[in-house]
């Protein structure tokens, strides 16, 4: 469209929409070298030479290919005949200049080959950026994990418990599970390095906590899911059932809601009382709990505070 404002005698109004699409896409080959070109006939020089000097730039970097599929094309190419570096540094400029996973999860793959594990996990770290849930990114930083814990098993074995240490923290680089974890604290423990050892079962202990929490919420969310259902079904015991489940879990106004709405319409008035009565003993017990730990919060603020300053006079 703006080549053929171009060809129509209309420079400038070519030149402004060129621009604007650099607004969106700035490292566009095709778009600089071009806006180039409409400032040279527009014969402003200055500009003339910024937007081709850029074009020129991405071009040398590109092997002298303009659309991004190209490079992609080309980096592929590369790989399959053995040029893995070269590959690699086409596929980063692709990276560099898009919000894409795809040039990472290749990267990735290409350092597999080469057996550099440690640079593939910063590869699909990398997608994993833009897309958490990559399912081929979350599989092979799996396989990796599961390669360097397989390595340091074997290696601690053989009583080299330093260098297991070091292959074990690798695989939690690749993912951090509790079984990992755990296993590391065995090797330091072996180390008797006790802050390290401290440390790491505390992760492991938070961890499983974690897991466990995620678990109760799962169940709590199915119960809610599953009252719902029967309410539209008009199964109202079983629907009390769930909900009274869900509630007993975890202090929530909107199941509180359903099962005052649900004991009012079926009139069951000690039912209501009773639930009235846990609501008020729940509610006092989650505000004295965010109460206790405000002041651990705060405690904690104060004993940094301290040792601050006493560092400070040492």
């Amino acid at each position: 469209m703006a080549l053929t404002l171009d060809l129509k005698g209309h420079v400038q109004d070519a030149i402004e929409q060129i621009f604007n699409l650099l607004k969106e896409d700035p490292y566009n080959r095709y778009y600089n070298v071009n806006l180039g070109l409409l400032y040279r006939k527009a014969k402003n020089r200055l500009s003339m030479f910024r937007y081709l000097a850029v074009g020129a730039a991405l071009l040398e970097k590109s092997d002298g290919l303009f659309r991004v599929t190209d490079i992609m094309a080309r980096a592929a190419e590369k790989k399959e005949q053995g040029a893995f570096n070269k590959a690699i540094n086409l596929y980063q400029i692709v990276a560099s200049e898009q919000n894409n996973p795809e040039p990472w999860l290749r990267i990735g793959e290409i350092y597999l080959e080469m057996e550099k594990r440690t640079d593939a996990i910063k590869a699909y770290k990398a997608v994993l950026e833009f897309d958490p849930e990559n399912q081929e990114a979350n599989q092979l930083l799996r396989e990796i994990h599961d390669h360097f814990v397989a390595s340091g098993e074997e290696i601690f074995q053989n009583r080299r418990f330093s260098q297991a240490a070091a292959i074990f923290e690798r695989a939690l680089t690749a993912v951090r599970i509790p079984e990992t974890v755990e296993r590391a604290a065995s090797v330091y423990r072996q180390l008797k390095k006790e802050d390290k050892v401290e440390e790491l079962v505390a992760e492991h202990d938070d961890m499983v906590e974690q897991e466990r929490e995620r678990a109760r919420e799962a169940q709590r969310q199915d119960f809610i899911t599953k009252g719902k259902l029967f309410l539209e079904k008009k199964a109202y015991e079983k629907a009390l059932d769930s909900l009274e489940k869900a509630f007993r879990m975890q202090l929530d106004k909107n199941v509180f809601t359903m099962l005052v709405k649900l004991y009012q319409g079926l009139n069951r008035k000690r039912e209501l009382e009773d639930l009235m009565d846990r609501w008020e003993k729940m509610t006092r017990y989650e505000e004295e709990k965010k109460r206790k730990e405000k002041m651990r919060v705060r405690d904690l603020q104060s004993q940094k505070a301290i040792e601050e300053d006493e560092d400070q006079w040492v």
